[in-house]
C-alpha cells in the first residue's frame, strides 16, 4: 500500500472512531441516555473486536470481551441492560 493511501486511511479511521463523536451519536440516537462504564465508544470497540476475533455464541462472550478490553469488571446484568 502506498504511504499516501495509508495516511488517508489512518486519518479516516481516526475520524470515524473518535470517542467524542461516537458517544455523541449514541446519545442522539438514544442508544445511551447516561454514560456509565459502558459508553457507546467502548461498546462499539468491543463489538468490533468480539465479532472480528471470536466465534460468539452468547452475550456473555461479548461481556467477557468488554471486561478484557476495558480492564474493568462490569457485572453481567448492567452490561446486558446497557446492550
Amino acid at each position: 500500500m502506498e504511504p499516501l493511501k495509508a495516511s488517508r486511511m489512518t486519518e479516516q479511521f481516526k475520524r470515524t472512531f473518535d470517542p467524542a463523536s461516537i458517544n455523541k451519536l449514541g446519545k442522539t440516537t438514544l442508544l445511551c441516555r447516561r454514560e456509565r462504564e459502558v459508553t457507546p465508544y467502548r461498546l462499539v470497540l468491543t463489538l468490533i473486536e468480539a465479532f472480528a476475533t471470536e466465534t460468539l455464541e452468547t452475550i456473555a462472550d461479548i461481556h467477557r470481551t468488554f471486561n478484557a478490553l476495558c480492564g474493568k469488571h462490569i457485572q453481567y446484568k448492567p452490561f446486558h441492560n446497557q446492550l
